[in-house]
Protein backbone atom coordinates (compact mmCIF):
# COMPACT_ATOMS: atom_id res chain seq x y z
CA UNK A 1 0.00 0.00 0.00
CA UNK A 2 1.27 3.72 -0.82
CA UNK A 3 1.56 6.11 1.62
CA UNK A 4 1.38 9.11 -0.28
CA UNK A 5 1.60 11.57 2.82
CA UNK A 6 2.08 10.70 6.54
CA UNK A 7 2.43 13.56 9.45
CA UNK A 8 5.60 12.85 10.88
CA UNK A 9 4.42 15.03 13.51
CA UNK A 10 1.52 13.16 14.64
CA UNK A 11 3.69 9.81 14.35
CA UNK A 12 6.51 11.29 16.97
CA UNK A 13 3.44 12.71 19.55
CA UNK A 14 2.34 8.99 19.73
CA UNK A 15 5.49 7.86 19.63
CA UNK A 16 6.93 10.07 22.55
CA UNK A 17 3.19 9.39 24.17
CA UNK A 18 4.48 5.66 24.41
CA UNK A 19 7.99 6.13 25.70
CA UNK A 20 6.75 8.71 28.10
CA UNK A 21 3.84 8.16 29.31
CA UNK A 22 3.16 3.85 28.61
CA UNK A 23 6.00 2.48 28.52
CA UNK A 24 7.79 4.89 30.99
CA UNK A 25 11.46 4.25 29.83
CA UNK A 26 12.25 8.09 30.77
CA UNK A 27 10.09 10.02 32.84
CA UNK A 28 8.61 13.48 31.26
CA UNK A 29 10.44 15.36 33.98
CA UNK A 30 14.16 13.68 32.88
CA UNK A 31 13.54 14.11 29.36
CA UNK A 32 12.02 17.56 29.32
CA UNK A 33 15.27 18.71 31.48
CA UNK A 34 17.50 17.14 29.53
CA UNK A 35 16.03 18.83 26.13
CA UNK A 36 15.50 22.14 27.42
CA UNK A 37 12.19 22.59 27.97
CA UNK A 38 9.68 22.68 30.51
CA UNK A 39 7.96 19.71 31.51
CA UNK A 40 4.49 21.09 30.77
CA UNK A 41 5.73 22.30 26.88
CA UNK A 42 7.29 18.28 26.65
CA UNK A 43 3.51 17.28 27.81
CA UNK A 44 2.20 19.27 25.08
CA UNK A 45 4.50 17.88 22.55
CA UNK A 46 2.68 14.23 23.20
CA UNK A 47 -0.75 15.35 24.88
CA UNK A 48 -1.86 18.56 23.62
CA UNK A 49 -3.43 21.43 25.38
CA UNK A 50 -6.71 22.97 25.60
CA UNK A 51 -7.03 25.79 24.09
CA UNK A 52 -9.88 29.21 25.67
CA UNK A 53 -12.56 27.17 23.68
CA UNK A 54 -11.64 23.80 24.84
CA UNK A 55 -10.11 22.18 21.82
CA UNK A 56 -6.67 20.36 22.51
CA UNK A 57 -4.32 21.89 19.68
CA UNK A 58 -0.25 20.28 19.43
CA UNK A 59 2.40 22.89 19.14
CA UNK A 60 4.83 22.05 16.70
CA UNK A 61 7.63 19.95 17.85
CA UNK A 62 11.25 21.91 16.82
CA UNK A 63 13.00 19.46 14.72
CA UNK A 64 16.00 20.03 16.56
CA UNK A 65 14.21 18.68 19.58
CA UNK A 66 12.83 16.00 17.75
CA UNK A 67 16.62 15.06 16.61
CA UNK A 68 17.65 15.49 20.35
CA UNK A 69 14.55 13.39 22.19
CA UNK A 70 15.97 10.72 19.27
CA UNK A 71 19.10 10.92 20.62
CA UNK A 72 18.74 10.83 24.49
CA UNK A 73 16.44 8.11 23.76
CA UNK A 74 19.09 6.40 21.43
CA UNK A 75 16.12 5.77 18.59
CA UNK A 76 16.69 5.51 15.49
CA UNK A 77 14.46 7.52 13.15
CA UNK A 78 12.67 4.73 11.31
CA UNK A 79 12.21 2.92 14.57
CA UNK A 80 10.03 5.67 15.93
CA UNK A 81 8.40 6.29 12.67
CA UNK A 82 7.55 2.66 12.74
CA UNK A 83 6.80 2.40 16.73
CA UNK A 84 5.14 5.73 16.69
CA UNK A 85 2.47 4.39 13.14
CA UNK A 86 1.71 1.54 15.36
CA UNK A 87 0.69 3.69 18.21
CA UNK A 88 -1.57 5.19 15.63
CA UNK A 89 -2.99 2.35 13.84
CA UNK A 90 -2.77 -1.09 15.98
CA UNK A 91 -3.18 -4.00 13.75
CA UNK A 92 -6.56 -6.06 14.83
CA UNK A 93 -3.81 -8.46 15.43
CA UNK A 94 -2.41 -6.34 17.81
CA UNK A 95 -6.30 -5.62 19.48
CA UNK A 96 -6.90 -9.10 19.72
CA UNK A 97 -3.91 -9.48 21.48
CA UNK A 98 -4.15 -6.87 24.13
CA UNK A 99 -7.78 -8.13 24.44
CA UNK A 100 -6.97 -11.64 24.95
CA UNK A 101 -4.14 -10.53 27.71
CA UNK A 102 -6.25 -9.00 29.18
CA UNK A 103 -8.75 -11.78 29.57
CA UNK A 104 -6.13 -13.89 30.67
CA UNK A 105 -4.82 -11.50 33.28
CA UNK A 106 -8.14 -11.14 34.76
CA UNK A 107 -8.92 -14.77 34.60
CA UNK A 108 -5.56 -15.47 36.56
CA UNK A 109 -6.81 -12.79 39.11
CA UNK A 110 -9.92 -14.81 39.88
CA UNK A 111 -7.57 -17.99 39.96
CA UNK A 112 -5.66 -16.44 42.33
CA UNK A 113 -8.75 -15.07 44.46
CA UNK A 114 -10.12 -18.65 44.28
CA UNK A 115 -6.84 -20.10 46.16
CA UNK A 116 -6.79 -17.37 48.23
CA UNK A 117 -10.11 -18.89 49.82
CA UNK A 118 -9.26 -22.46 48.99
CA UNK A 119 -8.01 -24.33 52.76
CA UNK A 120 -4.39 -23.98 53.23
CA UNK A 121 -4.34 -28.17 53.23
CA UNK A 122 -4.62 -27.47 48.91
CA UNK A 123 -2.05 -25.03 48.66
CA UNK A 124 0.80 -26.35 46.59
CA UNK A 125 4.59 -26.71 47.67
CA UNK A 126 6.41 -23.39 46.82
CA UNK A 127 8.87 -23.59 43.91
CA UNK A 128 12.54 -22.91 45.18
CA UNK A 129 13.76 -20.07 44.17
CA UNK A 130 17.34 -19.81 42.14
CA UNK A 131 19.99 -18.77 44.44
CA UNK A 132 21.64 -16.24 42.37
CA UNK A 133 17.98 -14.22 41.95
CA UNK A 134 17.75 -14.35 45.84
CA UNK A 135 21.40 -13.44 46.26
CA UNK A 136 20.88 -10.17 43.71
CA UNK A 137 17.73 -9.56 45.10
CA UNK A 138 19.24 -8.95 48.82
CA UNK A 139 21.99 -7.39 47.53
CA UNK A 140 19.78 -5.03 45.68
CA UNK A 141 17.15 -4.71 48.45
CA UNK A 142 20.80 -4.11 50.80
CA UNK A 143 22.15 -1.68 48.39
CA UNK A 144 18.99 -0.08 47.51
CA UNK A 145 20.24 0.20 43.67
CA UNK A 146 17.84 0.24 40.82
CA UNK A 147 18.74 -1.86 37.49
CA UNK A 148 17.45 -2.55 34.11
CA UNK A 149 16.21 -5.89 33.41
CA UNK A 150 19.15 -6.48 30.95
CA UNK A 151 21.31 -5.59 33.57
CA UNK A 152 19.62 -7.86 36.04
CA UNK A 153 19.78 -11.24 33.75
CA UNK A 154 23.34 -10.58 33.10
CA UNK A 155 24.33 -10.32 37.24
CA UNK A 156 22.17 -13.46 37.54
CA UNK A 157 24.21 -15.64 34.81
CA UNK A 158 27.32 -14.42 36.08
CA UNK A 159 26.30 -15.54 39.70
CA UNK A 160 25.08 -18.74 38.55
CA UNK A 161 28.00 -19.48 36.79
CA UNK A 162 30.54 -18.58 39.97
CA UNK A 163 27.93 -20.36 42.31
CA UNK A 164 28.45 -23.88 40.14
CA UNK A 165 32.12 -23.14 40.19
CA UNK A 166 31.98 -22.52 43.76
CA UNK A 167 30.11 -26.15 44.45
CA UNK A 168 31.90 -27.84 41.87
CA UNK A 169 35.41 -26.74 44.21
CA UNK A 170 33.07 -27.76 47.01
CA UNK A 171 32.14 -31.13 45.77
CA UNK A 172 35.86 -32.08 44.61
CA UNK A 173 36.98 -31.27 48.55
CA UNK A 174 34.32 -33.61 49.93
CA UNK A 175 35.41 -36.28 47.40
CA UNK A 176 39.16 -35.59 48.59
CA UNK A 177 37.97 -35.86 52.23
CA UNK A 178 35.63 -38.96 51.48
CA UNK A 179 38.60 -40.85 50.01
CA UNK A 180 40.07 -41.10 53.66
CA UNK A 181 37.20 -43.33 54.78
CA UNK A 182 37.81 -45.31 51.59
CA UNK A 183 40.76 -47.13 52.93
Amino acid sequence: MLKIMENEQEIFRAWLFKIVKKDKTITGRELAAQIGVKEPTLTAYHSGRKDEAGEKKFPVIPFDKRKLILKITETAHEQMMKIGRAELHPDTIDLRKIVSDTVDIKIKAMKAEIQATEPLSKTPKPTPIDPAVQILHEALEETGVKITIEEREAITESLRRNLKEAANKEKDRIKEMLKVFKK
